[in-house]
């Protein structure tokens, strides 16, 4: 696939989603720009309190009344947020194929719907236009899923028609099998080749990491919810949890 063509496909699945999901959060309340907050997204006071609560975490200075209050206030917004979020979603439809999933979105956006849309929802949306567009790479294109306790979602588009052979994403390094496929992922906002997954992935979340950012995932165990850093376990599991792959037809 041309790379440009990748970047073109990935920057589509992400913006035909006008609603933001609520599964990662700023650690940096400066980089939550006003056009990010929306009747179906918590309003900005309670994204300031959450950003206080994540840099409370570690500063001998912050009370424990206040480092109480504020973890109250980051459940708050995640119970709210993700509701709003799950609402909208909730008209997603999950049968069927990635290609008609993506289509369903592309129907509803056309008739000038709100859309919200995770993982999953980026990826069904970037196998349909990878096969809408080049219909050469129909028999080619699978969703990746990451099984539990990861929870992530990706495009591949192999160049040969067996299926990916990659057990993790530790695999997906320089020299593996279908090292030449290539990756759309739009939750991360990149594409690659397969060959440049791991590396790129792990850089992505050590910015994050970087920039104070959260991710709101169930823990090692699934029974734990909450906000976590996009580092230690999240990221070792991230690296390894077993691929499940389907075809996007």
């Amino acid at each position: 696939m041309d790379p440009r063509l990748a970047r073109e496909i990935v920057d589509c699945a992400r913006d035909i989603f006008d609603k933001k999901t609520t599964n990662k959060l700023y650690g940096n309340v400066r980089k939550v720009r006003p056009e990010m907050i929306t009747n179906d997204r918590i309003d900005l006071d309670n994204d300031r309190m959450t950003v206080e609560a994540f840099s409370a975490e570690n500063d001998v200075n912050v009370t424990i009344d206040r480092k109480r209050e504020l973890k109250k206030a980051v459940n708050r917004y995640e119970t709210r947020a993700a509701s709003k979020a799950d609402n909208l979603r909730d008209k997603n439809i999950y049968f069927s194929t990635a290609y008609e999933r993506g289509k369903s979105i592309e129907e509803r956006w056309i008739r000038g719907e709100s859309l919200a849309g995770n993982c999953a929802e980026q990826s069904d949306m970037a196998a349909f236009l990878a096969i809408k567009w080049d219909n050469t790479v129909r028999d080619l294109t699978y969703i990746a899923e990451l099984d539990d306790p990861a929870d992530h979602v990706f495009c591949v588009i192999l160049r040969r028609r067996d299926p990916p052979s990659w057990r993790n994403v530790a695999e997906m390094i320089q020299g593996c099998v279908d090292s030449q496929a290539f990756v759309l992922d739009p939750w991360m906002n990149f594409s690659c080749y397969a060959a440049s997954y791991n590396s790129m992935a792990s850089a992505k979340m050590g910015k994050w990491l970087s920039e104070g950012k959260r991710i709101n995932w169930g823990g090692k165990t699934q029974n734990a919810p909450g906000w976590y850093q996009p580092g230690g376990d999240y990221l070792e599991c991230f690296l390894h949890a077993r691929l499940d792959f389907k075809k996007a037809v």
